[in-house]
């Protein structure tokens, strides 16, 4: 479980171009949670994301993970509870690695350093059979750079490295948005199927509504820093974009479609 509690950010502080990136915000996300965020830009949806990764120091407030509070802990220290995954399908891989080499590192995160990396029959087996469920074939591949892999492929294998040790969230920053159309919605499948799978928390910022009504349990809405609603339950089950728009016309967001 993670709880953000009164969660305060302000960039630029006592300067003509104060702006307040978090504003009180307070938050509970369950394990099995699939939330989706959405707002305009500059509406907050980065910097909640970096304020629980860590990346970020709150001004004021808590981030607490399994009731551990971890709000002054860097990102490297939280890395063991967090998988990540940007917007740019190159980050977070070695491009010059082999994909076996790259899942690898992705499996002995947060394990005891050693001087023995080696995989083991038994761990090649296991990375082997969970690349298999992504279907794209890449467990004939897994000795190739994974540098010359598609972008959608790449940002697949990025999503199975980040949930590989089911973490305790995981933070998905607009990670289709470099896509393809047909590899995003290949990519937003794996996304939803891998979360339910392994009954992971997870947060994913999206500037599409149709992404935010089509996936997850919950919408959050963010607006100026603040959470301008939160959505769920039977509400989230059948809202549609024309309803969500809506909802941003309540609050009197201006959204350009």
């Amino acid at each position: 479980m993670i709880k953000i509690e009164s969660a305060s950010k302000t960039f630029a502080k006592g300067t003509p171009n104060e702006v307040y990136a978090l504003k009180n915000v307070t938050l509970t996300i369950e394990k099995g949670d699939f939330v989706t965020v959405i707002g305009t830009n500059g509406s907050g949806k980065s910097t909640l994301l970096n304020a629980i990764a860590g990346t970020l120091t709150l001004d004021e407030g808590r981030v607490k993970i399994n009731n551990e509070d971890v709000t002054n802990l860097p990102d490297f220290k939280r890395a063991k509870y967090i998988g990540r995954v940007f917007q740019n399908p190159f980050s977070g891989t070695a491009p010059t690695m082999t994909v076996a080499e790259n899942l690898q590192l992705a499996y002995l995160r947060g394990e005891k350093k050693s001087l023995t990396i080696a995989m083991t029959a038994a761990q090649k087996k296991l990375l082997r059979e969970r690349v298999a469920e992504l279907r794209m074939g890449l467990e004939n591949r897994m000795d190739a750079p994974i540098g010359l892999l598609s972008g959608g492929q790449r940002q697949a294998l990025t999503l199975l490295m980040a949930a590989l040790k089911k973490p305790e969230i995981l933070l998905l920053d607009e990670h289709t948005a470099a896509l393809d159309p047909i590899s995003a919605e290949l990519v937003l499948a794996i996304t939803q199927e891998i979360i339910s799978k392994y009954h992971l928390a997870a947060l994913m910022v999206t500037h599409s509504m149709s992404y935010a009504t089509r996936f997850g349990n919950r919408v959050i809405m963010m607006n100026l820093g603040e959470v301008a609603c939160d959505i769920q339950g039977e509400e989230k089950q059948t809202l549609t974009e024309q309803t969500l728009l809506k909802r941003f016309e309540e609050k009197h967001i201006h959204i350009v479609i």
